[in-house]
């Protein structure tokens, strides 16, 4: 798209919200004449969310290697400031990588592939639990491969961080829902049905997985943006690039729209500057692993090499087994979603310059995705994974549909039906993880 272009297409983003401001106020009068403060509410959404992820929250093996590695690194950090996993060379080999865990070799020693961002959040938590005793790990890739015995560190320090990042994403977000709709109900609901109607719990505060640690920022990113507090806002992007670089391209998004939207550069040089410090960090973290300047870490160059070679057809359907596949589709474990699509149209009229902006950024990035990876996201669980950024990034902009939509009986009834399945699609998978543990 040529960049006059895409300057003009920025500015008609921005543009469709100039007489719309953050709402900074402390009590926002609701239709019922109520009044809840923003620490009333936080506080409220944050602790149900709590007490009902960690009352679920897997303790024990078997674990998925994605989330154990998090684990095991976030335990190596508190108990030797350092991420290397001394005592898991044998899950770097050809035979175990994979099969196993996703541990590579370093110039400084076996290491989680994965970005720091989870294992730097979850190893506070370990303090409260440094000590590892002897296990056999079971092959999650492999069946027929024999265990092997390692040293595994507790699980319920890792339980405690995933619970608590996804009751703080729901926590921002209800505050950040609340500034789009002016509402602090819709702000709760809205809140309560990221974390249960979505894969959030599940492959976020279930087991450590990345996505309810990078959601959490981003939600607390939303919130800052909401208020003006650039600086804040781009900050807590930065945390979550750390953990999942490619949330980089949200980030971008909203700081050009704040700045557009206020014609000055001032929103997206401190949102900005303040972001890259996560992708300064992360490279530094990388280079000192690994000895050379790289995004990717101890990745593969397999999401690269799909990225560029994919065809056309594989592509779509990619997307396709994303949206509406029985044990992936977006669709089909959170139907509500498509009901909230018909009032987008109509919401982005009125949205904030960075509600749009962040949902615009977030669907990039899943689009990015789709191309780069498999829609599956693997195996071992329940729901998908791979939206949950883009979810969280588009949460306030799909508040606002939904509140256009509600007004009418038909809207209201489509919408509460399908919230109410996606709520108890995810409450049977977890009952099943639950009763197989």
């Amino acid at each position: 798209m040529p960049r006059r272009r895409l300057l003009k297409w920025f500015t008609r983003l921005s543009d469709t919200t100039r007489n719309r401001h953050p709402v900074a106020m402390k009590t926002i009068p609701t239709l019922a004449g109520r009044q809840v403060s923003d620490r009333m509410l936080f506080l409220s959404v944050t602790t149900l969310i709590f007490v009902a992820v960690f009352a679920t929250a897997d303790r024990s093996l078997p674990y998925d290697i994605d989330p154990f590695m998090n684990a095991a690194s976030a335990e190596a950090l508190a108990s030797t400031g350092s991420p290397i996993l001394t005592g898991l060379e044998a899950f770097a080999t050809p035979d175990a990588r994979g099969v196993f865990g996703w541990v590579v070799t370093s110039e400084r020693g076996p290491v989680s592939q994965y970005p720091p961002g989870t294992a730097l959040f979850a190893s506070p938590f370990y303090l409260l639990d440094r000590g590892t005793q002897p296990a056999l790990m079971s092959a999650t890739n492999d069946p027929d491969a024999p265990p092997l015995k390692i040293e595994v560190p507790a699980l319920w320090p890792a339980s405690l961080a995933g619970s608590v990042a996804v009751a703080l994403a729901g926590g921002f977000m209800s505050l950040a829902v609340r500034r789009a709709t002016d509402s602090w109900e819709f702000g709760a609901g809205a809140a309560i049905l990221l974390a249960a109607g979505t894969g959030l719990w599940l492959n976020g505060g279930y087991q450590l997985w990345q996505h309810g640690v990078s959601s959490m920022w981003i939600a607390l990113a939303l919130w800052l943006t909401a208020d003006g507090r650039w600086l804040g806002s781009g900050f807590a992007m930065s945390l979550a690039i750390l953990t999942r670089p490619p949330v980089a391209i949200i980030a971008a998004f909203v700081g050009v729209a704040a700045s557009l939207h206020r014609r000055s550069i001032r929103p997206a040089l401190l949102h900005g500057t303040a972001a890259l410090l996560g992708l300064t960090a992360l490279l530094a973290y990388n280079y000192w692993l690994f000895g050379e300047l790289t995004i990717s870490g101890g990745y593969s160059t397999a999401f690269t090499d799909n990225f560029m070679q994919n065809e056309l057809a594989w592509y779509v359907g990619n997307i396709l087994g994303g949206l509406f596949s029985p044990e992936r589709g977006l669709f089909v474990w959170s139907p509500f979603l498509l009901v909230a699509l018909f009032g987008v149209r109509g919401a982005w009229r009125q949205s904030p310059a960075w509600a749009s902006a962040a949902a615009l950024g977030g669907l990039v990035l899943l689009l990015i995705q789709f191309r780069a990876n498999r829609y599956s996201g693997g195996s071992g669980f329940f729901s998908y994974r791979y939206p949950l950024e883009t979810l969280t990034a588009a949460t306030p902009l799909l508040a606002l549909s939904v509140q256009r939509l509600v007004r009418n009986q038909l809207g209201r009834r489509a919408f509460v039906f399908t919230a109410v399945a996606a709520i108890g699609l995810h409450a049977a998978a977890l009952i099943d993880e639950l009763w197989r543990g």
